[in-house]
């Protein structure tokens, strides 16, 4: 500015004020970030000053610091002045900052019991990932039982895991055990029952079978999990015929004395169960007897003895004679009319 003046003389002048240091404008600052990508790390702020000289600006808070550390994501206000008094504020935000760690579900594309194989799948994933195991891969078979763990990282770098546990894969085939009614010696029917050493076996046609002979049943079955097995039961100890036996004759001509019947030539093994447990019979007249008799397995058989030729009834005969009137000849007797047939034991025999 200059200023004009005149003295008393009438001499005139001019002055010149020059001022350069009058700065009213507020200094432009520059937010400069460690990092702007997502990242599990603290992230450093820094507010610069391009356009002014080194220490001009002065930072009136945070210590005098130009710098601030987020350890979470947050907003941060520098407050600043320069040496002419001009003051600013410039607020720092930091939103990468990301130390939580993702997360992710399993699912099984099969929950049930089974015999084959079951894919697990990594899914619900907490944000965006990369499975750094597995060739990268978010699916894992099971073949059998067993754990895997997924292990992915994301963006700002935070690790996380996911475990798959399978333990519903079943290939073993289920112990069969078979039960009789009755192992013993029978004439009944015998009922064999099939139990196995786990639960939710199905059998087809149930879990009992009924021999009325003896024979061979298989049985056949599928556990909940679709092993298939068979087993075969066996029974031969079903007996349902009756025994047989024959009799014999000490004595099998006409006689007047006893007859001894014998049972014997049986078909197995016999029990007597009547005449005392005895296999003879003596017959002191005719008539008949029947012996009872079982077997092991509880036949019961019987065989009749008949004796029709035991005779003690004397035989009689009657005496005819050639001549009835009185004479003085010879007469001859003659025997006759025999009840039954006879034999003359004197006489030398003759009937006359």
């Amino acid at each position: 500015y200059e200023f004009q003046f005149t003295g008393p003389a009438g001499n005139s002048g001019v002055a010149k004020a020059v001022v350069t240091w009058i700065d009213k404008d507020v200094p432009e600052p520059l937010l400069v970030y460690s990092t702007i990508l997502p990242i599990n790390n603290d992230v450093t702020a820094t507010v610069v000053f391009e356009n002014e000289p080194d220490g001009e600006v002065s930072i009136l808070n945070n210590n005098g610091k130009n710098t601030y550390t987020f350890t979470e994501n947050g907003n941060f206000t520098f407050e600043f002045a320069d040496r002419a008094g001009n003051k600013g504020k410039v607020t720092a935000n930091v939103t990468c900052i990301d130390k939580t760690a993702p997360t992710a579900t399993i699912a099984y594309d099969v929950t049930e019991t089974t015999n084959g194989k079951v894919v697990a799948t990594l899914e619900n994933v907490s944000e965006e990932i990369t499975i750094t195991n597995n060739d990268g891969k978010d699916k894992y078979t099971f073949t059998e039982n067993g754990t895997f763990t997924f292990e992915f990282v994301d963006d700002a770098g935070n690790r996380g895991t996911a475990t798959a546990r399978v333990t519903w894969i079943d290939k073993t085939l289920p112990v069969a055990t078979i039960t009789y009614s009755t192992t013993e010696l029978t004439n009944q029917d015998v009922i064999a029952t099939i139990t196995f050493d786990k639960t939710d076996v199905t059998v087809e046609g149930g879990n009992t079978h009924t021999f009325t002979k003896n024979g061979e049943y298989t049985f056949e079955y599928v556990d909940i999990a679709g092993n298939t097995g068979m087993a075969t039961a066996t029974v031969n100890w079903i007996d349902k015929t009756a025994p047989t036996a024959t009799v014999s004759y000490d004595v099998t001509e006409t006689t007047n004395g006893s007859v001894v019947a014998t049972l014997g030539n049986a078909s197995e093994e016999i029990v007597i169960t009547n005449n005392n447990g005895k296999n003879t019979y003596t017959f002191t007249k005719n008539g008949t007897f029947t012996f009872e008799f079982r077997d092991a397995a509880g036949n019961i058989g019987s065989a009749i003895a008949t004796v029709n030729w035991i005779d003690k009834t004397a035989p009689t005969a009657t005496v005819s004679y050639d001549v009835t009137a009185p004479t003085n000849g010879s007469v001859v007797a003659t025997l006759g009319n025999a009840s039954e047939e006879i034999v003359i034991t004197n006489n030398n025999g003759k009937n006359t």
